[in-house]
């Protein structure tokens, strides 16, 4: 209430120091520049004066029963899009390496982890090549520094 009370009185301050400007205006060519800018002083001074004496900080409650209800779950689901995400790019970049030497028909299964300290870790890669040749496994080692295992695909699917 007294930050209203206090616009209230602002505004009719202001209402009559701008009515005394305007009545000493000459009627003429700058009585509408004059207004004008009568009329955009009064509009900044109130709005500076609601900006400094409202709080416009709003709170608003979630239901507790959602998934995304807690820090923490957002913060899992951050680092499982952070997982997922590194996860794509590896696939892809190993991709293009087996591609550029010629290897067709694979399947690249990455399982990462998250859970220590030192950031994000490569627990197990797998690469399924319809005929099994290990020194696939040494070039992804030399490029990505990652040991891989070469299995011998089936007719299933791995994703």
């Amino acid at each position: 209430m007294e930050g209203i009370k206090d616009i209230s009185l602002i505004f009719c301050i202001c209402s009559v120091v701008f009515g005394v400007v305007l009545v000493l205006v000459p009627a003429g060519r700058y009585e509408k520049s004059i207004k004008t800018v009568v009329g955009l002083l009064m509009l900044a001074i109130i709005f500076s004066i609601a900006g400094n004496n409202f709080n416009f900080d709003f709170e608003f409650s979630v239901n507790p029963d959602t998934e995304l209800a807690t820090e923490n779950s957002l913060s899992e689901l951050s680092e499982r899009q952070v997982l997922d995400l590194t996860e794509n790019v590896l696939k892809q970049q190993i991709s293009q390496l087996l591609d550029s030497k010629g290897i067709k028909d694979y399947k690249i299964k990455i399982t990462m982890d998250n859970s220590g300290t030192n950031g994000i870790s490569i627990s197990k890669a797998e690469i399924y090549l319809k005929n099994a040749d290990k020194s696939v496994s040494e070039l992804i080692y030399q490029n990505f520094g990652i040991k891989c295992e070469i299995l011998q695909q089936s007719n299933s699917k791995v994703q």
